[in-house]
């Protein structure tokens, strides 16, 4: 298994990324942490659940590999 990780810095923010995933909640934090805009609940929207899809469609990929959530501390949404 490949484990490439990475930093990527955005507003001064740390946004970590393993492989080509990128880590939605240091996104998120980047951006001023809008509670609105939150991981759990972009997750949540139409929007999100359509381009989820699309992505998975496009790719030929199992959503599981498209966004995957780790709860708890030290977790994120990648």
């Amino acid at each position: 298994m490949n484990t490439n990780k990475g930093i990527l810095v955005y507003n001064e923010k740390p946004i970590n990324f393993r492989e080509e995933m990128l880590c939605l909640t240091d996104m998120w934090k980047a951006a001023g942490k809008p509670a609105s805009s939150s991981p759990a609940e972009w997750q949540r929207s139409a929007d999100a659940e359509k381009f989820i899809e699309f992505i998975s469609g496009t790719q030929n990929m199992g959503i599981s590999h498209v966004i995957k959530s780790n709860p708890g501390k030290g977790g994120g949404t990648w």
